[in-house]
């Protein structure tokens, strides 16, 4: 399984101030680029996720967010994508990229596995269409 965050309220995703300073510390080569900052990289890695799983929700979440860990089949993970309405994030197909991805694929049962994991996935009560 693999792991993304996203913000579950009406806001807007961000991290405390108290988790930026720690993430800042604890992995200073992150901060060493003025472009550093990629919110769909940062949602997926590793080592913000690790943090956010020591400290928990409420000293992980900004001010107007509450983020969620959300828990991601490898074999879907590619094509999720986080849809967001007014701050409020959720988990959604990238449906397009998937075709993409079906069309590369040569053998018939290839593409039946991903379209059965995607569809399983898609009817999962987490996930927004």
């Amino acid at each position: 399984m693999k792991y993304i965050l996203i913000n579950g309220c009406y806001g807007g995703f961000s991290f405390s101030e108290d988790f930026m300073k720690t993430f800042e510390k604890m992995y200073p080569h992150y901060f060493e680029k003025d472009d550093w900052w990629d919110i769909d990289y940062f949602r997926r890695n590793e080592d913000v996720i690790q943090l956010y799983r020591e400290k928990g929700q409420d000293w992980s979440s900004g001010k107007y967010s509450k983020l969620t860990l959300k828990e991601i089949p490898e074999d879907v993970y590619d094509y999720v994508r986080v849809g967001e309405y007014d701050g409020y994030e959720s988990m959604v197909i990238d449906w397009k990229k998937a075709f993409y991805k079906m069309y590369e694929l040569e053998n018939a049962d290839e593409k039946d596995t991903l379209i059965q994991s995607l569809e399983a996935y898609e009817d999962n009560d987490e996930i927004s269409t």
